[in-house]
């Protein structure tokens, strides 16, 4: 079927495959392709199926029953198709092979129980068992139908259980349960049984290759031995039944749950007017499941909940697959408490009950569910299982279904009670109302969860309009004509808010606020002026209660140049909600503008005790002013690290790395790029400089291998290796993009090395070498700009490191006596800077203990002076001298970015930070939109904070 597809050219380049030309092996080697789908490729049955429907839907017009079998009765290359007669048979045939030929494919292989149907086939196209048959005279042997096997002389389904003795494992008892292909179900009881025994094996935690114990082995012995009855296991094919008129078509569906497993079967039960004029009534089996209770423990009504589920989906599987048309649909449990589940429309039911009610009720009617006792139900073979020769009940089906409806089961006539424990319980709501001091009320609940004046004052307006609404006599009259079910009279109310419904709610805000005040006289007070104690912070201002309002009476009163509100603002108290708001609203009116700009555009209406500490508080912590104007986070300088202040390690034991360049070399006639690796002692300062051909992972670990054989074993390196380097320029950052961090610290652990990085962006994680590419920058420019070979580069590199390690750690004064600093190269060799070596000295000095009294003491006299020179200088800290709050998770910042305008910097959430040993915290883990970033807190700028959020 696959090489009658053929492959576009355009695609055959996915299908090539090698060849010898002429077909000898010692010739050349050849390319073709292939013109057609092979086998193997995972294309070729999709699309050989999509081929074969295309072939369908063109020729339908022509042949529609035909184009009908090849799209609903074919899998794959096999076509089963069902008639009435032989010649319709034959004609279906026919043209199933016409329409098949339009697509270039063949149908061939044709098998059927009609002898009479064979001899109109031509013996080419006949099935292999076929052909070579005399159909007068010979019996039709069994054919396999789609895996099942078909006797053609019985017209009917049978098995042939093959035990090829495998082992008594866990492997051998799921390979031989699963030889039993049964896709229709009719043997499911049986392998019901060693299923349950292939869970038992689970349980005990037996692998898949010990032994079974010896109980299970005894039942999975027995069980091989009664399954070889499947051999005598027959189902006839036909559910068609006797000739006749079909009267009445009925798909019966019964469902059954145990401790073990649960099962649900269908049957189809048709009534048959025969010829003679006799009503038969004809019941097959159709199709049927049984399945394993799951480990967990399930109740028995949830399990029978279960069943009943399995059986709708039998049911809508049937109606989908099946070309009958069924006249009634009938449903049979024989549990009365999943009747009352089923009948229930009332109760809320716990999600497992509640959810398999609502796939219960979508798929079936709730009339059509009945009880059958337990006794009759052939479902009950199902969730217990048994062996071949205790089918027939689950084949049969119930001998009621073979007698008229009326002597069909009835319910019983005490209904089952639902158990409690499914029912869903009414959640009990309490709501306390309290006005006691020091306790939040409704109305402060209500204004604390705005965040803006305006929405704040939007709600109170609506509730006082439905506040009216239902004081209202005509909503009340409204209400009962419809719960009366009289004349309906339409009710007219406002749909929207205008705007003295806005000022009443805001003085209704101001109001409640107010009573927070001491000075507040009360609510029923006349207008006028208020008395105040003397400590009040009022009694400069002569309060004055205005409309219900405590205002400023002042001065001001005769003034024509400014408003009534000017004149007398309203009086709010500094700690509430309300006046955090109105100021935050006054910020935002005058642009998030400064202290004195947001406090006089304040005290045009309000008039607000201790307004600037409130002001200034409200413009700190507003996120629009922290974005524009905030500062980056910055933490008290830490400690210096052990390895920097101890003199106890040999030099370039703790070194820093970072990658300078390129640097271009002439090659012959090709320039080729060089890089740099500057390697500083984190304890002498000293340098050396490495050149590096490429940047590639084994480039850097060899030469870090030579610093170690040049200057002494390494046991700590910290760098800034990889794409995170701050200082180097673009076409630098691109080239190290392949270094991984991961196969650098590979390869130094296998060396004894401890490789630690630095966080992105944190330049000042590594100033000391930082510093140094500057300074070997600043004398590599002062050198002629010419190219230079590789050779003459490692000599430049060699001298500028022998300049750089001549440089003075500290200042000397020329008072104390020392003219010549102290530096790196002291440290290093001994002495100064390179060069021949001063003074005259006899044979005598070349005595091997006076040599080596003279070395040991000089290294102890230039460490005595870096212990006294330079180690003490480093006492200082040169900024971040105060200790600030630390960030925390939750917070949220703006990850600066010196590459784009601020307005364009992301912003993230903390969700790590990392303590150093003080506790203060100097770099976390920020998760933005798109990824997350290990920063310094000197590149974030803190917005807000987790409390701010709450």
């Amino acid at each position: 079927m696959f090489h009658r597809v053929h492959v576009p050219i355009c695609d055959s380049d996915l299908l090539r495959f090698l060849w010898f030309k002429d077909d000898n092996p010692d010739g050349e080697v050849v390319v073709w392709k292939m013109r057609s789908h092979v086998f193997g490729a995972l294309s070729s049955s999709s699309v050989a199926s999509l081929a074969l429907t295309c072939c369908a839907e063109e020729g339908r017009l022509r042949h529609p029953e035909a184009a009908d079998a090849l799209l609903r009765k074919t899998y794959v290359d096999d076509t089963l198709c069902s008639t009435n007669s032989v010649e319709s048979a034959v004609q279906l045939a026919r043209d199933l092979k016409d329409l098949c030929k339009n697509g270039a494919f063949n149908l061939t292989k044709f098998s059927s129980n009609s002898s009479e149907f064979l001899k109109e086939i031509p013996v080419g196209d006949r099935a292999k068992n076929v052909k070579t048959l005399d159909l007068d005279r010979d019996t039709l042997g069994t054919e396999r139908a789609l895996g099942l096997k078909w006797s053609i002389v019985d017209d009917s389904f049978c098995f042939q259980f093959c035990n090829k003795q495998k082992p008594a494992t866990r492997r051998g008892l799921l390979s031989t349960v699963s030889s039993v292909f049964d896709p229709l179900g009719i043997v499911s009881p049986v392998t019901l049984l060693g299923r349950v025994l292939l869970q038992k094996l689970c349980l005990l935690s037996c692998g898949w290759d010990d032994p079974l114990p010896s109980p299970l082995a005894e039942d999975w012995q027995e069980w091989l031995d009664r399954a070889s009855e499947l051999d005598n296991v027959q189902l006839r094919r036909c559910t068609v039944g006797p000739p006749g008129k079909v009267l009445n078509s009925q798909l019966h569906v019964f469902a059954d749950a145990s401790e073990t497993a649960y099962s649900a079967v269908g049957y189809l039960r048709r009534e048959i007017l025969t010829p003679e004029g006799q009503v038969e009534r004809f019941v097959t089996f159709l199709m049927g499941k049984a399945l394993v209770n799951p480990v967990r423990f399930v109740s028995v009504p949830r399990l029978e909940l279960a069943a009943a589920v399995l059986a709708v989906k039998v049911r809508r599987l049937l109606v989908r697959e099946l070309d009958a048309t069924f006249d009634s649909f009938h449903m049979w449990t024989d549990s009365t408490v999943v009747l009352s589940f089923i009948r229930n429309r009332t109760t809320r039911f716990k999600t497992y009950v509640a959810n398999r009610l609502a796939y219960i009720h979508d798929g079936s009617e709730v009339a059509e569910w009945a009880h059958v006792p337990s006794k009759l139900n052939p479902a009950d073979v199902g969730s217990r299982g048994c062996y071949p020769s205790g089918l027939g009940p689950w084949l049969r089906g119930p001998e009621f279904l073979d007698g008229e409806a009326g002597g069909w089961p009835s319910d019983p006539a005490v209904h089952a009670e639902i158990p409690p424990i499914e029912v869903k319980s009414a959640p009990v709501t309490v709501a306390l109302v309290s006005a006691g001091t020091g306790q939040k009320g409704p109305t402060d609940a209500l204004i604390s969860h705005f965040s803006s004046f305006d929405r704040l004052k939007r709600a109170v307006a609506w509730y006082r309009r439905f506040f009216c609404v239902i004081r209202n006599g005509s909503f009340r009259r409204w209400c009962m004509t419809r719960r009366r079910g009289l004349r309906r009279r339409d009710h007219v109310g406002e749909a929207s808010l205008v705007v003295s419904d806005l000022h009443e709610a805001e003085r209704a805000i101001l109001r409640h606020v107010q009573r927070e005040l001491p000075e507040f006289p009360g609510r029923d007070c006349d207008d006028g002026p208020t008395e105040v104690s003397s400590s009040s912070p009022l009694r400069k201002l002569r309060p004055t209660m205005q409309s219900g309002l405590l205002v400023v009476g002042g001065r001001l009163s005769r003034s024509d140049c400014v408003s009534e509100s000017e004149k007398h603002p309203v009086i709010l108290p500094r700690d509430s909600h309300v006046t955090r708001l109105v100021i935050r609203e006054a910020h935002q009116r005058v642009g998030h503008g400064g202290r004195d700009h947001t406090f006089w555009d304040l005290r045009r209406k309000f008039w607000v005790i201790g307004a600037g500490t409130e002001v200034r508080r409200l413009i700190r912590s507003c996120v629009v002013c922290r974005r524009v104007n905030a500062r980056p986070q910055h933490q008290l300088m830490a400690e210096l690290p052990r390895e920097r202040v101890s003199a106890d390690a040999p030099a370039f034991s703790s070194v820093m790395l970072d990658v300078f360049g390129p640097v271009l070399v002439k090659t012959g006639r090709i320039e080729r790029k060089r890089y740099g690796l500057m390697c500083v002692c984190t304890m002498t300062r000293a340098v050396h400089v490495e050149i590096l051909s490429s940047l590639s992972s084994d480039s850097l670990i060899n030469a870090i291998r030579r610093i170690s054989a040049r200057r002494g074993q390494i046991t700590q390196i910290r760098s800034d290796m990889g794409t995170n380097l701050t200082g180097a320029d673009r076409e630098l950052r691109e080239a190290l993009r392949e270094v991984r961090q991961s196969d650098l610290q590979r390869a130094a652990l296998k060396q004894g090395i401890d490789w630690s990085f630095n966080p992105p962006t944190a330049s000042h994680y590594a100033g000391g070498v930082e510093r140094q590419i500057r300074t070997f920058r600043k004398i590599w420019r002062s050198m002629p700009t010419q190219r230079v070979d590789d050779e003459t580069l490692s000599t430049l590199f060699c001298e500028i490191e022998s300049i750089m390690n001549s440089r003075p750690l500290t200042y000397v004064s020329t008072a104390s006596g020392q003219v010549e600093p102290l530096t790196p190269g002291h440290l290093l060799f001994l002495r100064g800077c390179v060069g021949p070596i001063p003074g005259e000295f006899s044979e005598a000095d070349s005595l091997p203990r006076r040599r080596w009294r003279h070395v040991q003491y000089l290294a102890q006299e230039f460490w005595h002076r870096w212990k006294r020179e330079y180690l003490l200088s480093l006492q200082t800290r040169q900024k971040w001298t105060r200790t600030a709050t630390n960030l925390g998770p939750g917070d949220i910042v703006l990850l600066v970015d010196q590459d784009v305008p601020r307005g364009k910097w992301r912003m993230g959430k903390i969700v790590k930070v990392f303590p150093s040993r003080d506790g203060l915290v100097r770099k976390a883990l920020v998760k933005t939109s798109t990824s997350e970033y290990l920063r310094p807190i000197h590149k974030m700028v803190l917005i807000s904070t987790e409390s701010d959020l709450r």
